[in-house]
């Protein structure tokens, strides 16, 4: 189902961080003269791309308002002038103007290091975003997106207090085969958490469909033996196929998008259509977003990676197959849901623990004012990271939290 995956991208599209960034310009310090080349054209980048008239080596791409589809417009822009192949990995690694620098020089060879200085980096899953000494550490799981971009506002919130380390799709690199496993995922991601915390407890905690990948996570660890302190779920729902394809949900769908389109009618807005999840897209959007799943569909039946204009789709396809394709497991740990309760009809059928009842032996439900996309976006994003907090520092009261403001 369409509501299951969730886009690249959650952060709020609606902010125009050009505009919000001429504050930052007009108030900071005199102009930095950037004498590397390549220094020069990611500050033009950044200048370009998040509207700073005044770049300094210490802008950090994501706390000035940037998000995945303005990296990609960052990194489409250095391609062209640096002659460049990269991914979006490489600015989540190095989102300051001066970092992103050093890793293009490395990367092109221009480095003023020597060669043997120069660290051979391998494609890891294991993103930190936000790394506080002696703090509980928390490892969240991607959606159908891959990637961990819309995480950072929540590692903003946590203040400090916690770290957050991201766990992205390794199909976000280009090299990696196809995979329809999610079993095989919590894998992969398992070992990389184990390199930062051998020990536990450990916190998890998935978006989405990534909120299965966690349970998993911590199914494996229990087996070996470790304690599995809390797994947070923020709006996942349940898996089971029989449960999605049933007639009570086709019929909120179609019910759904039938009232949806009697609104836009009368307000003679026709071309307009819901596509996905209460999202109102045109029907020129929706056209090139079925053209572009048409076009990957020979490549994922020749089991071929699909070039970068199909990325994207090539993401949310394989991941929404192995999220379906998943066997049906009873989770005995201790897990907190967040439900939003702007959802779709979808998933309101689910039932009001998204279907996960009977599953997870120890589940807290708690409602969220918001929908599945805006849960990550501010102001939300910024009081479901205290209620995590809360819940993972043992502080008074997790809900309170929710309702502040």
């Amino acid at each position: 189902p369409e509501w299951l995956i969730s886009p690249i991208d959650i952060k709020d599209l609606n902010r125009n961080p050009q505009r919000e960034n001429q504050t930052l310009s007009q108030s900071s310090e005199d102009h930095h003269e950037f004498k590397d080349p390549i220094d020069q054209k990611v500050a033009q980048a950044f200048g370009k791309v998040l509207g700073i008239e005044s770049p300094k080596p210490h802008h950090h791409f994501f706390d000035l308002g940037g998000h995945s589809l303005l990296g990609l417009q960052l990194i489409a822009y250095l391609k062209r002038s640096l002659a460049l192949d990269f991914q979006l990995d490489l600015l989540l690694e190095s989102p300051t103007i001066e970092a992103l620098g050093q890793a293009l020089r490395e990367l092109s060879g221009a480095s003023d290091l020597p060669e043997h200085a120069v660290e051979k980096k391998s494609f890891r899953c294991l993103v930190p975003l936000l790394e506080t000494p002696k703090a509980p550490k928390v490892f969240c799981v991607h959606g159908a997106g891959g990637n961990v971009v819309n995480f950072f506002p929540l590692a903003k919130g946590f203040g400090g207090e916690l770290s957050l380390y991201g766990l992205k799709d390794p199909m976000t690199d280009p090299k990696a085969e196809l995979n329809e496993s999610l079993d095989q995922l919590a894998h992969i991601y398992l070992e990389e958490i184990l390199q930062v915390q051998p020990e536990g407890p450990y916190h998890l905690m998935g978006y989405s469909g990534g909120g299965l990948i966690s349970l998993e996570i911590a199914r494996l660890l229990q087996l070996r033996g470790q304690k599995v302190a809390q797994v947070f779920l923020l709006d996942t729902p349940f898996h089971h196929p029989e449960l999605i394809k049933s007639p009570k949900l086709l019929e909120n769908r179609h019910k759904s998008v039938s009232k949806t389109l009697q609104k836009l009618r009368r307000r003679r807005l026709s071309h307009l259509l819901l596509w996905p999840g209460r999202r109102l897209a045109t029907e020129r959007e929706i056209r090139q977003l079925l053209r572009k799943r048409a076009a990957y569909e020979p490549y994922y039946q020749a089991k071929k990676r699909a070039p970068e204009a199909l990325r994207e789709v090539e993401l949310t396809t394989c991941f929404a197959r192995a999220f379906r394709a998943h066997p049906v497991r009873r989770y005995d740990v201790r897990a907190t849901l967040f439900v939003v309760t702007n959802n779709t009809n979808e998933a309101n059928a689910l039932g009001e623990d998204l279907g996960w009842g009977e599953y997870i032996s120890e589940l807290d439900l708690i409602r969220f004012a918001a929908n599945h996309k805006s849960l990550m976006e501010e102001p939300s994003v910024l009081h479901l990271s205290r209620a995590i907090v809360a819940k993972v520092l043992g502080g008074e009261g997790a809900s309170r939290a929710l309702h502040e403001g």
